[in-house]
């Protein structure tokens, strides 16, 4: 009650404060008295000794007079124990006592009163919000030219490039605008100081490796896409693909187990099986004949693309 004047309307914090000293401090039944400390509509926080300067850090008289007309002494009638309730069912129309509520503590997945937190680290986090500004533009371009595109069918297909040269790094490039997330990179060479200016996902700092080696273009291409789309699976083999007509190591040092070539073969033939879709992205014609083969026989989706080969799709 508060003599005077109306009786305010009390928030939460004061309910939760009221529920805190019946059940935690067993006050139950009783009349206390709180003092809601109040500085007014223009009023800041106090702090600081009592003083009559006006130094920065002492507060004022008139503070202490502001803060006086507008706080309020509550004479509190606290409830019983038993009133509060922590069920979720709700409780039938006849029943006359009442049933206080309190944020913070009401049953938690153990069924037993505690607080409860909310996590906003989806909000907070940059990854997230880089991957939730992607999944728009999937959904604005299926909204507004291809409504029958299947947005979730393309973020699980899983493609294996083979070649990440101009065409491997444009492809991928594209792909990855269009939503696909899972890639793998097949290749055998190394980033050179031409590569750059040309071959999108390579940088200086690819040609620099290893005194000027270059990185392998294969993981390179696999890490650089990992810094444009949060939430993109990529990964690089250095494989070098058999082509007819060329020459291949078919013997082991040792004499016996699996040639380095069966190696190769059993390797690329897995690689072909993982995947949804293969891209032929390779500088020769011989390099194709292989995965096309291998390809048919699983029966998976095989797309063609060249620069210059004249028999080829451009």
């Amino acid at each position: 009650e508060m003599s005077g004047g109306q009786l305010p309307i009390m928030g939460w914090p004061m309910r939760n404060l009221v529920a805190y000293l019946v059940l935690h401090l067993g006050l139950g039944g009783q009349t206390v008295q709180i003092l809601s400390l109040r500085p007014g509509p223009h009023g800041g926080i106090l702090r600081g000794p009592l003083s009559g300067d006006h130094s920065e850090t002492s507060v004022s008289l008139a503070d202490v007079e502001a803060l006086a007309k507008h706080s309020i002494l509550l004479n509190v009638t606290l409830p019983q124990a038993n009133d509060y309730d922590y069920s979720s069912k709700e409780k039938e129309p006849s029943q006359s006592k009442p049933v206080y509520k309190v944020v913070g503590w009401e049953l938690n997945a153990r069924q037993k009163p505690g607080p409860r937190s909310v996590n906003l680290r989806p909000l907070l986090d940059q990854n997230h919000l880089a991957i939730q500004a992607a999944d728009l533009n999937l959904k604005l371009m299926k909204w507004r030219m291809i409504p029958s595109l299947d947005v979730d069918m393309l973020q699980s297909t899983k493609v294996l490039l083979l070649g990440a040269g101009t065409l491997g790094c444009s492809v991928a490039r594209t792909l990855l605008g269009w939503g696909v997330r899972n890639f793998k990179f097949v290749d055998y060479g190394t980033v050179s100081y031409s590569n750059p200016v040309r071959q999108n996902l390579f940088s200086l700092e690819d040609c620099h490796f290893n005194h000027g080696q270059g990185r392998p273009k294969a993981q390179a291409a696999a890490d650089a896409l990992k810094t444009i789309a949060a939430d993109v699976t990529s990964d690089g083999v250095f494989l070098s693909i058999p082509m007819p007509c060329h020459a291949a190591e078919t013997v082991t040092k040792e004499g016996d187990g699996p040639s380095p070539l069966e190696k190769t073969v059993t390797q690329l033939d897995e690689l072909v099986q993982e995947a949804d879709v293969v891209f032929l992205l390779t500088d020769t014609r011989e390099s194709r004949w292989l995965p096309t083969v291998m390809a048919a026989a699983h029966d998976k989706i095989l797309i063609n693309a060249a620069l210059g080969l004249d028999s080829w799709l451009v």
